[in-house]
C-alpha cells in the first residue's frame, strides 16, 4: 500500500465513502508495514475493483478481547506503538487474520476489539511485488 500523505492522517472527510483498515500482528515472515515501527501487516474491507472500493481509509488496531485471550481462541503479539503494549491480534480460532470477513466474525464472535486509531487517510493497492 502507498499512503501520499506520509502518514499523516487527513482531516475529517465529510460525506466521503470509508472503508476499515485493519492493522494486525504480522501474519507471514514478511510483514506488510514498519512504519510506524513495529512490524504489522494491514487488512482492508475492498480493493481496487471490488464493490465498496474506496481509497479512503479509517485505522483500527485490532486486538485480541479478554474472552479471546481467556479462552485461547485469540494469539496475540504484544505490540507497543509508542503509548504502551497492545495485544494485536495475530490469529483467531486457527484462521489468520487476512480477510475482512474473518477478522468481523472475530469481532461478532467476543474474541476481538477494535482500538479506534481516529485517522482517517488515503491509501493506494499495487500489485504485491
Amino acid at each position: 500500500m502507498t499512503f501520499p500523505q506520509g502518514g499523516d492522517p487527513l482531516p475529517t472527510i465529510p460525506n466521503a465513502k470509508v472503508q476499515n483498515f485493519y492493522v494486525t500482528a504480522a501474519q507471514t515472515d514478511t510483514p506488510q508495514g514498519d512504519v510506524p515501527s513495529p512490524i504489522h501487516d494491514h487488512t482492508i474491507q475492498a480493493a481496487p475493483g471490488d464493490p465498496g472500493w474506496t481509497p479512503f481509509m479509517h485505522g483500527y488496531f485490532v486486538i485480541c478481547s479478554t474472552e479471546g485471550l481467556t479462552s485461547d481462541a485469540c494469539v496475540a503479539v504484544d505490540t507497543d506503538f509508542g503509548s504502551g503494549p497492545l495485544p494485536l491480534a495475530e490469529s483467531v480460532n486457527g484462521e489468520p487474520l487476512t480477510s475482512a470477513e474473518t477478522i468481523e466474525a472475530g469481532i461478532d464472535a467476543g474474541l476481538l476489539d477494535l482500538v479506534d486509531t481516529t485517522a482517517v487517510f488515503i491509501g493506494t493497492v499495487s500489485p504485491a511485488r
